[in-house]
């Protein structure tokens, strides 16, 4: 089984991650998927350079707050292309962890494109929480962030209202999970652990 784990920047995603996997959960971190097939440089790195220009690289790497000021500025046509292109490749690599991970009963992918991009799982859990809040966590986990870029990055993503009308349309009730993110998180994997018993305390479970 896998569950998504979702929400906009800011909203507590890869802490509650981290706690879950202390607790032996395997956890596939999607900004990583997509950064290590950025790194790779192969058919989605040469498109998106074709595409955009140089001017997305910094140091031969794809800046990704470069690449997300040049896709603005592109067509639906041509943005829609790529966005396409690069979901196939990270669909192939969520099936090879979901391939690698078959035996355990419950596994967990985390990344705010998920409802975004109708990436499919099985259960969902969304977090959300005041922008102001996830601004303030986007200013302490990049310091020195131009309060630009923290706006740019906040206002191109779902708005709580919108994720939660999305996630309700995907999911049944006994898939979907909605979580206010403002304080505790201990109390939030306490939640989310209760309704889809992702932590069990039988060791096998833990392995």
């Amino acid at each position: 089984m896998l569950i998504g784990l979702t929400g906009g920047a800011g909203s507590g995603k890869s802490s509650v991650a981290k706690l879950l996997r202390k607790q032996g959960v395997k956890i596939l971190d999607l900004d990583k998927v997509i950064m290590t097939i950025y790194k790779e440089k192969g058919e989605v790195f040469n498109l998106l350079v074709e595409t955009c220009g140089e001017g997305i690289l910094k140091n031969g790497e794809i800046e990704r707050n470069y690449l997300r000021d040049k896709l603005r500025k592109l067509s639906e046509k041509k943005k829609n292309f790529l966005k396409q292109r690069e979901l196939d490749e990270i669909k192939k690599r969520i099936e090879e962890f979901k391939e690698k991970h078959k035996l355990k009963k419950r596994t967990v992918l985390e990344g705010a494109r998920i409802l975004e991009d109708n990436i499919k799982t099985d259960k969902l859990i969304l977090l959300v929480c005041k922008p102001q809040l996830r601004k303030e966590r986007i200013r302490q986990r990049n310091k020195g962030i131009p309060e630009e870029i923290i706006n740019k990055i906040v206002q191109g993503q779902l708005t709580n209202k919108a994720a939660k009308l999305k996630a309700k349309e995907n999911f049944p009730k006994e898939n979907l999970l909605i979580v206010k993110n403002e304080s505790n998180l201990k109390v939030v994997v306490e939640k989310i652990n209760k309704k889809f018993r992702i932590v069990n305390n039988e060791k096998t479970d833990l392995q």
